[in-house]
């Protein structure tokens, strides 16, 4: 029982990556492909009367056990999937899904949330406390998303139809890291990887890894039966590959399409194109337990060299903003606009680092490989600091994998130096506390970074309600950083998605927060 997971005081949290393939009971697609009747052809008026939809993804997910990842590719499949207690409303407030009514305590110490009685879980079976309280508190102590679940203690059964979340210490911001993390299941799932039992508006059908993963429309959603019925994830890394299907009517949606694909799509009186900016943080990443980035020489080396405007053309079309640190502006507390960092890019300081580390170290060549994933702009922009490295002298060889390879290698701090990104579940500073602080090194921080001044700042950063000493806590978190090369900020880009014009209820959203179940033809 996965249950028994959780009750088990000694129990160990893994990394569950999905590789099975298996049927559930809503049934697949007449065709096994999502395609319905009318097919997926963006042209004329074919699509009228279609309840499939064929969405593209750029990469594999890590998993379908929603406490094991926070990516924002596999965020998007945990949407349709499973619900949460609540939800972020498209203008900013929060709006009940599961829960139809909460209530906080003076003190901010726990929240109180009652349970509606018409909701089900994909097996036929009412959505219980048992079910959301065994959810939270899973999500609660996994490695992946328990550092986001921000001082959530844990959840208890009040009675079948309640459920109360015990706090460490207050946190104004709970509801809405719920709304983004907190996936409800059933609680008795026992392998995610076959047989995923959820309690959102699609059901799971079949996966097959690298290539799609097929929902379909579950008949006892509490807010009626979607539109969409035949929902299919196609994964297609290429961007040429993804737009190529978008024309031809194979893919009807590309979620984040390349940047370079702006000029066919305008041009295709057929497909739409929306381009938003988004709230991420692109940043170069050195594992410190594996030479040469165990010393600091090194990683101030590629500090020196790195062109950011350079990586932000190589890796974004030059379309996003250029980052002085790891908390874009949009993020409550940042002090982006009033930082200034301690370097420069300067290659003839690069190259003296460079040869400082070599005199310390007895080297004669500085080897390195760039993990790359296998989506387009992680490559290109990996391809741009390829080049960087070696014109200061580094011995360059680079490493392309699957996005979920990519993302365990970085988990398991088992690489040299790679371009990551950051999506933030919300608008505030604290959502780099899990990359960085002390307390995720082996998880989400990846360097991983040990430091006392970026714990204590960004401790103080969480906990204060005062902006000008947030502000001031998050400005020395990024001096520290800096000083030490643990991260070198570069950029955050924008995004962009290319569908077909037919498709109603699409909304922009720069957090991954894609409820196909709003969508129709």
């Amino acid at each position: 029982m996965k249950k028994a997971r959780f009750w088990n005081a000694t129990m160990s949290l893994l990394l569950v990556f999905v590789l099975g393939l298996s049927l559930s009971a809503c049934g697949a697609p007449s065709n096994g492909t999502g395609v319905g009747e009318n097919g997926a052809g963006a042209t004329g008026n074919t699509d009228a009367g279609r309840t499939d939809i064929v969405y593209c993804l750029g990469g594999d997910i890590n998993s379908l056990d929603p406490t094991q990842s926070t990516n924002g590719t596999t965020t998007v499949v945990y949407r349709q999937l499973y619900d949460t207690l609540l939800a972020v409303a498209p203008d900013g407030t929060l709006e009940p899904r599961l829960a139809e009514s909460w209530d906080i305590a003076e003190d901010g110490m726990s929240y109180t949330f009652h349970l509606r009685s018409d909701a089900y879980c994909h097996n036929g079976e009412p959505v219980t406390a048992e079910d959301v309280a065994t959810s939270l508190n899973e999500t609660i102590l996994s490695v992946a998303v328990g550092p986001t679940m921000v001082n959530m203690k844990d959840a208890e059964v009040v009675d079948e139809s309640t459920v109360k979340l015990n706090m460490t210490a207050p946190y104004s911001a709970a509801l809405e890291v719920l709304a983004k993390r907190g996936f409800i299941y059933y609680a008795s799932t026992e392998n995610f990887d076959t047989n995923p039992i959820g309690t959102g508006p699609y059901q799971f059908v079949s996966r097959s890894s690298g290539e799609n993963i097929v929902l379909k429309a579950c008949d006892n959603y509490y807010r009626g039966e979607p539109a969409i019925e035949d929902l299919t994830f196609r994964i297609i890394a290429d961007a040429n590959t993804q737009l190529a299907a978008l024309q031809k009517g194979e893919v009807d949606f590309i979620h984040s399409a390349a940047l370079t694909g702006k000029d066919t799509v305008e041009a295709d009186p057929n497909l739409v194109w929306q381009e938003f900016a988004l709230r991420d943080t692109y940043y170069i990443t050195m594992c410190e337990l594996s030479a040469p980035f165990d010393n600091v020489l090194a990683r101030k080396a590629v500090q020196s060299c790195v062109n950011k405007e350079a990586m932000l053309l190589g890796g974004s079309e030059g379309r996003g903003q250029v980052l002085n640190t790891l908390f874009p502006a949009t993020l409550t507390g940042s002090p982006e606009e009033s930082y200034t960092p301690p370097y420069e890019y300067d290659l003839e300081q690069a190259k003296e680092y460079l040869e400082q580390y070599k005199a310390e170290t007895g080297a004669t060549t500085v080897p390195v490989n760039i993990l790359m994933s296998e989506s387009t702009s992680n490559r290109n922009a990996a391809t741009t600091l390829e080049g960087m490295l070696r014109e200061v002298g580094f011995d360059v060889t680079t490493e392309t994998v699957a996005s979920q390879a990519f993302w365990a290698s970085l988990m398991s701090s088992n690489y040299q130096i790679a371009i990551g990104d950051w999506g933030f579940p919300i608008a505030d500073c604290d959502s780099v506390f899990p990359f960085i602080h002390s307390s995720t090194a082996g998880g989400n921080n990846f360097s991983p970074v040990i430091d006392d001044v970026v714990d204590e700042n960004l401790e103080l950063g969480r906990s204060s309600s005062d902006p000008d000493e947030r502000e001031e806590a998050y400005r020395n978190v990024q001096a520290a950083v800096d000083e030490n090369a643990y991260y070198i900020p570069l950029y955050s880009p924008n995004s962009a998605n290319a569908y077909n014009k037919n498709l109603k209820g699409v909304q922009v959203n720069d957090m991954s927060e894609y409820f196909v179940y709003d969508w129709s033809w």
